[in-house]
């Protein structure tokens, strides 16, 4: 999934330091999403 938005931002002729960016900012956001799912079904993680 993360090299599909890579390949389609180098598509786009988007910057490489934008790139990087925005597959961090994606990457945090599922992560956070993952942890919200998680503690509203009641689970911890290791």
């Amino acid at each position: 999934m993360i090299g599909l938005v890579q390949n389609g931002l180098n598509l786009m002729g988007v910057e490489n330091d934008i790139c990087l960016i925005v597959t961090g900012l994606l990457l945090v956001l599922a992560v956070s999403i993952d942890k919200r799912i998680e503690k509203a079904m009641g689970q911890q993680s290791f």
